[in-house]
């Protein structure tokens, strides 16, 4: 699921560029089994906890007596007097609760289209994620959420071999250990509360276009399965203050976190293969064979700004509580983590020649213009000189959200407005323009069996020099708008043993889609077997027309424990 949660915010205006995301993922968790792997309030105040060394106190039901209240015999004038009870232990239970739980999984996929050269067919991941937590009475909290993961990906055979889902060219491995969500919490009195750590914010109703989006850095990677949650957690310090219906809270980020996506040469990434932004990326092994591998992985990184308090992201959201509305206000102060993109002229040059070149190489020599863009590029790298930077400029967003509770139903809504945001048209040109998101989404439940929600958006740049990437259409002179639907089923079945969960997401610009659907099956409670598929299609020059050629099939198994 996460990779095509992913995959919808690139289509409908997350990520910068042409951003998606690179690797497929599937929902962990349903309504029904919440994600404690992911979910740090897992204990809740008032749950039975295990608590170290706590002996039961008697009660007095446990008080002996040779006869009950029926059976007292007839004959006997004399009072029945009941022996009384035991003492209740004078023993305190130990002020400490601690679980520990996780799991185990397993994962492979496979393209169904292999219409792009420079693609992965076929992928493999393991993972284990770990989660402990330790409880101090109701005064201190100590939460870690650990993630370890290895994988193999590959292309299809050279030559004329058949593809056989393992006898993939170009084996790529990854692996690593991530520190997820984790942190100390204190409560303290008058309805405080203090969070420092790894945190992450859900300040907003919607999880796929979220109300507030400064916080938190969108990762894309491909290691683990994640459930809904498409951000990476920040050092953050949190502050709380609840008093019955009204909570505000205060968050401060020291320093500022980049997103975590894919340039090119794997699925989903920002550049995919065929596309004219690869052809154009192409160019750069021209200039030097190792300039692009140091964009691969992590290219959104390079210059980020400097670790100290003045880069630093402070936000505040004071929220509302009644029996059928929730409320929210929040205003962050941060960075856009689209960055400004500054390229030297000679490449700019290459770049419009780029499809010109790729079908003849030589170009670069008997063209004259091309041919002197080409040695001083070449030069100045050599000289050390930037031929390329990325700038993060600063950023203010405004949010209100709200919920209402209906019955089986519940409406959320989402506003956000960003006085100057950052695009970029097909050809790389920067602007900054306001920018507002409003998003709408009605949930349906019944019971834990069946789920069902539909979300509508409508995002809008205006004062707009140029037209946006990611299916934006011009509206007047300098306006742009991208409108479209997300829509989500879960349907459960025979004892919650099955699941059947259906994933879509439609621009009404363009018509493009994306589709994932999946099924799922629990085999006492802790092995759970699923299979599913992806498919993207779009007309020409849309976003899901980029992407069409990763249409998949996956298969996965976890065990909980």
């Amino acid at each position: 699921m996460r990779r095509a949660l992913f995959i919808v915010s690139a289509l409908f205006g997350l990520l910068p560029l042409s951003a998606a995301a690179q690797e497929e993922e599937f929902s962990f968790f349903s309504e029904e089994e919440p994600n404690t792997l992911q979910s740090s309030d897992a204990f809740s105040d008032g749950e039975t906890e295990r608590a170290i060394n706590s002996p039961d106190a008697a009660s007095e039901e446990d008080s002996f007596s040779f006869f009950s209240a029926e059976e007292v015999p007839a004959t006997s004038s004399a009072p029945i007097v009941q022996p009384a009870a035991p003492a209740p232990s004078t023993a305190r239970p130990l002020p400490l609760a601690f679980r520990f739980n996780g799991e185990l999984g397993v994962k492979g996929l496979s393209d169904v289209l292999f219409d792009q050269e420079g693609e992965d067919v076929s992928e493999f991941q393991s993972w284990a994620l770990v989660i402990a937590e330790l409880r101090f009475k109701k005064y201190l909290r100590f939460y870690t959420n650990l993630a370890l993961y290895w994988g193999m990906r590959g292309r299809r055979p050279k030559g004329d071999k058949p593809y056989l889902l393992f006898n993939t060219s170009d084996k790529r491995y990854n692996g690593g250990i991530d520190l997820l969500e984790t942190f100390l919490e204190a409560n303290l009195p008058y309805g405080l509360s203090l969070r420092l750590g790894n945190l992450l914010f859900s300040w907003g109703q919607n999880d796929i276009l979220p109300a507030v989006s400064l916080l938190n850095p969108l990762d894309a990677r491909l290691n683990y399965p994640n459930g809904l949650k498409l951000h990476a957690p920040v050092p953050a310090l949190l502050f709380t203050w609840n008093k019955s219906w009204f909570t505000a809270h205060l968050a401060f980020i020291p320093w500022f976190k980049p997103h975590k996506v894919a340039l090119i040469d794997k699925d989903m990434s920002l550049a995919p293969a065929g596309s004219d932004f690869y052809n154009k990326l192409s160019l750069l092994k021209s200039v030097s064979p190792t300039l692009l591998e140091e964009l691969v992985d992590d290219p959104l990184a390079t210059e980020p700004p400097d670790y100290s308090i003045k880069n630093s992201t402070i936000g505040l959201r004071l929220m509302a509580e009644s029996k059928q509305a929730d409320f929210a206000i929040s205003a962050v102060y941060g960075f856009d983590r689209t960055p400004k993109l500054l390229l030297d002229k000679n490449l700019i040059t290459l770049a419009g020649a780029a499809g010109a070149i790729l079908e003849n190489p030589a170009l670069l020599f008997t063209d004259a213009a091309l041919a002197d863009a080409f040695v001083t590029l070449q030069n100045n790298y050599k000289n050390g000189d930037e031929i390329f930077s990325l700038t993060y400029l600063r950023s203010f967003e405004a949010a209100f959200d709200m919920d209402l509770v209906l019955g089986d139903f519940i409406l959320k809504l989402d506003l956000t407005f960003t006085p100057q945001k950052i695009f970029y048209d097909s050809e790389l040109n920067f602007s900054r323009s306001p920018f507002l998101k409003s998003v709408l989404a009605v949930e349906y439940s019944y019971g834990t069996s069946l789920y069902l929600s539909l979300t509508a958006f409508a995002l809008f740049s205006f004062n707009n020099e140029i037209i946006p990437l990611l299916d934006f259409k011009r509206a007047g002179d300098k306006s742009s708008y991208l409108v479209g639907f997300i829509f989500m089923g879960r349907k459960t079945f025979w004892e919650d043993r099955f699941k059947i969960e259906l994933l879509g997401a439609v621009s009404a610009t363009y018509g493009d889609f994306l589709i994932r659907a999946s099924l799922e099956y629990k085999l006492l409670e802790q092995h759970i077997f699923g299979l599913g598929t992806t498919v993207i299609w779009g007309p020409p020059n849309s976003l899901g027309a980029r992407y069409n050629s990763n249409d998949s099939i996956f298969t996965y198994y976890r065990w909980l424990f």
